[in-house]
């Protein structure tokens, strides 16, 4: 008798922010290259929303996972996840930083500063999204404006992205708060006219190829939970750093291949200045907390 052939199953999940055909497009062919680097693996794609993302880390039904910064620090604080690598950019400059938020309106819209958008209608991915929103917020809270009043009157539309944009061309929301790079990409794939929108407060970076309304954060990441073997996560990760820069798993993911983790430092702090860090505890228990310590204090009050 031969020797078995049968592979094991790897699962690995990844958030689908443009929905499920399009991250199998843009991330099947990695699944692909894992598989031909690991012959004895089956590697297989498990398109997610933010909710879904999370419970499948919580309840240990993925073995890796490849999300965005802003969620791999919400995960990562809470679950152990051990950070593989991160995606590279490729380009000059920025190579592990290219996460944000473009703040977009129609060309011939009244408004060219953040302030003037104060209480309009915008339409955001997600009160969790990090290009879709968090990064934004953070951008206005250090302008000194206050992000409850800013964002009075968002709607939060949810996956898939495009649906924002979408939106602001049908002229329901005044501007649309969208990933840095999803206005160009839907430009080039014919979906929105060219040259009919602008992008708020652009700070675009030497030779970034996208507007940028917010600083840039590091790019996606590839992580191992508990339910993967240490073993199998070093052959991943050793696959992941050989990639070639113009294999087709490369070019469909829009990089040029993988690198060591980045470091998360500033999407802790972005969180830490919002008051949403996951080891951050609610003002009501910090308050509880201290009123059974100063018990003579508070029956004085």
């Amino acid at each position: 008798f031969g020797q078995s052939t049968e592979k094991n199953s790897v699962d690995i999940g990844v958030l689908a922010i443009r929905g499920n055909l399009y991250a199998q497009q843009r991330w099947q062919p990695t699944m692909d290259w894992l598989n031909q680097q690991i012959p004895d693996s089956d590697f297989i794609l498990h398109p997610l929303d933010l909710e879904s993302m999370a419970t499948a880390v919580q309840n240990q039904s993925m073995d890796f996972i490849l999300t965005n910064p802003g969620q791999a620090v919400r995960l990562g604080r809470q679950f152990e996840l051990s950070w593989l690598a991160t995606l590279n950019s490729g380009l000059t400059g920025h190579f592990n930083h290219t996460i944000g938020s473009a703040v977009v309106v129609q060309k011939d819209a009244p408004y060219f500063k953040i302030e003037e958008l104060a209480g309009k209608p915008m339409a955001a991915v997600s009160e969790r999204a990090f290009g879709g929103d968090l990064t934004l917020r953070y951008q206005v809270l250090e302008m000194g404006i206050n992000p409850n009043d800013f964002f009075a009157n968002v709607r939060f539309l949810g996956f898939p992205i495009d649906a924002n944009l979408y939106q602001l061309r049908d002229k329901i929301v005044d501007a649309a708060i969208v990933p840095v790079c999803l206005l160009e990409t839907m430009q080039q794939e014919g979906l929105l006219e060219a040259n009919a929108y602008r992008v708020i407060n652009a700070q675009t970076p030497n030779d970034f190829p996208c507007q940028v309304s917010t600083r840039l954060y590091p790019n996606w990441s590839f992580a191992k939970t508990e339910r993967a073997s240490s073993q199998l996560a070093k052959q991943v990760t050793r696959a992941l750093l050989a990639m070639p820069s113009d294999s087709q798993a490369a070019i469909a993911a829009g990089a040029s291949g993988w690198t060591s983790p980045a470091s998360l430092l500033s999407i802790d702090k972005l969180y830490q200045a919002l008051d949403l860090h996951p080891f951050q505890e609610p003002w009501w228990k910090e308050a509880f907390r201290w009123l059974r310590f100063h018990q003579e204090w508070a029956w004085a009050v």
